[in-house]
């Protein structure tokens, strides 16, 4: 039976620990004692909040993870149960963390076997993240382009400020803003694609022979940078909500990596969308440990209907966590050769250095 009054005078509601993290622990130690055996019907996450006197956020948050973690199972219209084929000898048998560094050399030639594949007559190439070249606003962008060259002539052709042409570094501004994440102009900087941004960030966080823990699997063009840039990369395991947490904090705690790479909105390779209470557990425990997340959110927009709610890893970051987010995304035109990256000024410094 679940010993709410045992629970409730083992939280420590003043200290630094979550209350969902307490929550996670000390279920799953019940669990794993025999306390609660398989099968056992848990509180209903109201029920629980109320009794402990705290936000019903945080057991959501504390059931889900569990779920995930294969300690609990919920059916709609009965409630949460201790798994029942969950045992501590299956939950130990966790994926393992390994070094992916060695991994991309099949996978880059697959790469472009399929790039070869995509530029033949009447293939239809779905690896490419951008909308069909007939669909783009042509006349729009002829029109621009006529306009910048009547009013600037040749000193359109000329090189710009290493940040940018500043009246693009406010609408993105605007831009970023809209999207809840607090930012002025200083934090962003145009870059020349997606791959330049991301490699930026690299340059400017971490140093040769350090390590980069991404989800794996994961985006093989930041495979591409870590090995240039010589960096051990570390893959977490995913599953249908995204990067498993449970094993990433396992691996910070020991090893105390500075960045995590996510792509938490349309993950690339899988798809997979990481859901809210993830997300949320993801930014906690990077601030709990000073852990820097690189957001890669280039296909945050690609859906096919209804508006995107999710926060971005970026948007809970209070000013002066030692979890600071850099975002980088691309625009439509996969042959423009720009793309854009927000992050903290002090880090889009960095970028010069």
């Amino acid at each position: 039976m679940f010993n709410v009054a045992q629970l409730a005078s083992t939280l420590d509601r003043e200290g630094e620990e979550p209350i969902y993290r307490q929550l996670i622990r000390h279920i799953r130690a019940q669990i794993d004692s025999g306390s609660l055996p398989s099968g056992a019907r848990l509180p209903a996450s109201r029920e629980l909040a109320d009794s402990l006197g705290i936000s019903r956020i945080s057991v959501v948050n504390a059931y889900a993870e569990l779920r995930s973690e294969g300690y609990l199972s919920a059916h709609a219209g009965r409630g949460t149960f201790v798994a029942r084929e969950a045992s501590n000898e299956q939950r130990a048998e966790r994926p393992q963390i390994h070094s992916i560094r060695d991994q991309s050399s099949s996978s880059d030639r697959s790469l472009r076997d399929l790039m070869r594949m995509a530029r033949q007559p009447g293939v239809i190439y779905f690896g490419q993240g951008a909308p069909p070249v007939e669909m783009l606003p042509v006349q729009y962008l002829r029109d621009a382009m006529n306009t910048v060259f009547e009013r600037d002539g040749t000193r359109a052709l000329g090189y710009e400020a290493p940040e940018g042409y500043g009246p693009l570094r406010n609408a993105v501004r605007d831009y970023v803003s809209a999207l809840g994440i607090r930012c002025t102009t200083r934090d962003i900087l145009i870059t020349g694609g997606t791959q330049q941004g991301l490699d930026l960030v690299i340059q400017a966080l971490l140093s040769e022979g350090e390590t980069l823990v991404t989800e794996d699997p994961t985006y093989l063009g930041m495979l591409d940078i870590a090995r240039t840039r010589r960096l051990n990369i570390v893959g977490i395991p995913i599953d249908q909500d995204g990067i498993r947490l449970d094993i990433l904090e396992a691996f910070i705690a020991e090893r105390q990596p500075r960045l995590i790479y996510v792509m938490p909105s349309f993950q690339n390779p899988t798809g997979v969308v990481m859901p809210l209470h993830r997300r949320r557990q993801l930014i906690n425990l990077a601030m709990q440990y000073g852990v820097t997340i690189l957001e890669d959110g280039v296909y945050h927009e690609f859906r096919y209907e209804g508006v995107h709610t999710f926060r971005h890893c970026a948007r809970s970051t209070s000013t002066g966590s030692s979890s600071t987010p850099a975002r980088s995304r691309r625009c439509c035109c996969r042959g423009s050769g720009s793309g854009t990256s927000s992050a903290t000024a002090s880090i889009i410094s960095g970028f010069y250095a």
